[in-house]
This record gives C-alpha cells, sequence and structure tokens, in this order.
C-alpha cells in the first residue's frame, strides 16, 4: 500500500502550529516576566522620548515633536533589536547545553 504525501501547505502549518503551541505555553510560564519586561520596555521608551520634551521646555529653537518622534522610534527599534538578539542568543546557548541545538534550528518548516 502506498503511503500518501501530504501537501507542503500542510506540512508548514504542522510546523508553524507547533512554534505557536510552544511559545504560548513558554508565556503562560513565565506570564508575571512578560509583564515585567513589557512595563521596563514602556518605562524605557517613555523616558528617552522626554528627552525631546525637555528640548523644547528649555527655550530652544528646536522641534520639540521632531525630536520626540524620533528618539520614540529610535527607543522602539533598539528596544525589539535588543530583545531579538538576546532572545536568539539565549535559545542558541540553551540548546548547545542541552545538545539539542540541531533539532530547533534545523527542524522541517522552511525559513522563506
Amino acid at each position: 500500500m502506498r503511503g500518501t504525501v501530504k501537501p507542503l501547505w500542510l506540512t508548514e502549518m504542522v510546523a508553524v502550529w507547533g512554534y505557536v503551541q510552544r511559545n504560548y505555553f513558554l508565556t503562560k510560564r513565565y506570564f508575571m516576566w512578560e509583564i515585567v519586561w513589557l512595563v521596563y520596555v514602556t518605562i524605557n521608551a517613555m523616558a528617552i522620548t522626554f528627552i525631546g520634551a525637555g528640548i523644547e521646555a528649555a527655550g530652544g529653537r528646536y522641534d520639540g515633536q521632531y525630536w520626540m518622534t524620533y528618539l520614540l522610534v529610535g527607543a522602539l527599534l533598539w528596544n525589539y533589536l535588543s530583545m531579538l538578539f538576546d532572545v536568539l542568543s539565549e535559545t542558541v546557548s540553551w540548546e548547545r547545553w542541552e545538545g539539542t541545538i540541531e533539532y530547533t534550528f534545523m527542524s522541517p518548516s522552511s525559513r522563506i
């Protein structure tokens, strides 16, 4: 008897569901830490953004709205990249310690 071949989209959906389920369980397990980091990132971005308001309040000739927007976008981008590199490096070191790095980074889901 011949085995049936699954469509590619079904294989991809199973792989994506695996990632979603893993992240859901990790978020559920460390929910309070998620809240702590969300508050930290928000306060950090607001503190950097208020530098732009301080420039305007100091009586300078600078456009405060422009600098507040510029600093806010920069702070959010910096926080996103910082979080991305932190999670990636932590995942690599954790998987290397467990000896299962090939299972995580060579999973059958496509990267394209």
